[in-house]
């Protein structure tokens, strides 16, 4: 395996932060200047969506052993184990939400 150059991993992490600064650009405007500030830098920050992807699969091509069955069992293990359990544990919580919200709006609804 090849050293990886630190320039790549710089240009991906600038791609996150362009990519969480899309998604926090409001959808709807209050004013011209707001409207403006959107219009200018969305196209700008979406174009980093596509340098992350190909960044990421530079560094998964340069990470490949060549045998695929050893990288989908890698993915397994680092994407979908993990994917299973969260979606587990929120799915729980989410339960427990909503079953909490439920039973205010019926303790709420009797006193009136």
């Amino acid at each position: 395996m090849k050293e990886r150059e630190i320039k790549y991993d710089f240009l991906r992490a600038v791609a996150v932060l362009a990519i969480i600064m899309v998604h926090a650009i409001p959808a709807v405007s209050v004013n011209d200047k707001q409207w403006w500030f959107a219009a200018v830098m969305q196209p700008l920050l979406l174009s980093f969506v596509g340098i992350y992807f190909m960044l990421s699969g530079l560094f998964l091509l340069d990470s490949a052993t060549g045998d695929i069955t050893q990288f989908y069992k890698k993915r397994v293990k680092v994407i979908v184990i993990p994917f299973l359990f969260l979606s587990r544990k929120l799915r729980k919580s989410a339960k427990i939400v909503y079953n909490g919200l439920e039973i205010k709006n019926h303790i709420t609804k009797e006193r009136m």
